[in-house]
């Protein structure tokens, strides 16, 4: 269960806590959509269990709900909010997560056996605000301090 912990949210390297270089979305025009590629470190989540059949084991259609802070060196940048469902014994989570920056929110959606150590790819399936139309991918390499180093790659509409 703890490897779930660190796996949820969205919105996947071993290693320290160290955050990634501070980078600001870059955005390459290409026709009339554009690219963006968002580097965050995400903190360590808080996060709620919930055994829906009240088994006391994990079993199908029990949840792990959670959120985390995103930042960019020191800075603050964003947050995330998670739901993960056990869909097949005995580690396979379809997850569902809102990942909410000052410019807009992307939303993310995967289904990820949580057994492995990852890095994890998650589908980017659409967003608000600046990241309106969104379409792309995730790459979360979680850490083993519960945190994640984060790389949103994507393009927009406009």
């Amino acid at each position: 269960m703890r490897r779930l912990i660190a796996l949820t949210s969205v919105l996947v390297l071993a290693g320290s806590g160290a955050a990634l270089a501070a980078r600001q979305p870059s955005e390459h025009n290409r026709g009339h959509k554009r690219v963006h590629v968002l580097q965050v470190h995400r903190n360590a989540e808080q996060a709620r269990e919930l055994d829906l059949d009240h088994s006391a084991t994990l079993s199908i259609g029990d949840q792990h709900v959670a959120t985390a802070d995103f930042y960019q060196g020191t800075e603050r940048v964003g947050f995330d909010g998670a739901v993960c469902t056990l869909v097949r014994a005995p580690s396979w989570f379809h997850c569902v997560a809102t990942n909410n920056f000052t410019e807009g929110s992307l939303t993310v959606q995967f289904l990820g056996d949580f057994s492995s150590p990852g890095p994890y790819h998650f589908a980017i399936t659409g967003g608000t605000g600046a990241y309106r139309g969104a379409r792309g991918e995730v790459l979360f390499i979680a850490k083993a301090n519960g945190e994640a180093d984060v790389t949103y790659t994507f393009k927009t509409i406009r």
